[in-house]
């Protein structure tokens, strides 16, 4: 009987996780597969081409995406995500890593990780930029820094899945 009410727990709650759904750019230049219990919304950023949280389990993501062609002919990824990166860095009086290079789906990317403040809350956000053929993407998940080592991988394996 004991066994019995644990196979069926066990079904229950498998069944209830949902499917990971494909989020797509509003500039049509970028998707995500979201998490099936993230929801796209429309408040976390004005300018953001992607929206998705959670908000019960404090996990979000935004993509915010410009035109290379906004920017001087030599700006380099490197410089796009030095500019962006303190420019977060300092909205939240945080502190960042030491960037690291990465791949995402084939493409040139930074990578670092920024502690801080909002509103008296401490936050953790990965940054990421992405170089596009034409685009920079600059890709922000955040969650509480209290919730930081629960929510780290869930954050990850969402960035790792933006593509062009």
């Amino acid at each position: 009987m004991r066994y019995t009410v644990f196979i069926i727990m066990a079904v229950a709650l498998t069944g209830c996780s949902k499917p990971p759904k494909q989020v797509k750019s509003s500039a049509a230049v970028g998707e995500i597969t979201a998490p099936g219990h993230w929801h796209e919304t429309t408040i976390l950023n004005d300018e953001a081409n992607i929206q998705v949280c959670s908000e019960r389990k404090e996990q979000y993501l935004i993509v915010l995406t410009e035109p290379k062609s906004d920017f001087q002919l030599s700006m380099s990824l490197e410089e796009f995500s030095k500019l962006t990166r303190q420019g977060l860095v300092d909205a939240n009086r945080g502190k960042a890593t030491q960037p690291q290079q990465i791949k995402i789906n084939g493409r040139d990317a930074i990578q670092s990780e920024i502690r801080g403040t909002v509103d008296g809350v401490g936050v953790f956000y990965f940054h990421v930029c992405v170089e596009g053929e034409k685009h920079f993407h600059q890709i922000l998940a955040w969650t509480t820094s209290a919730l930081e080592n629960k929510n780290r991988s869930v954050l990850e394996s969402a960035i790792k899945t933006f593509k062009e």
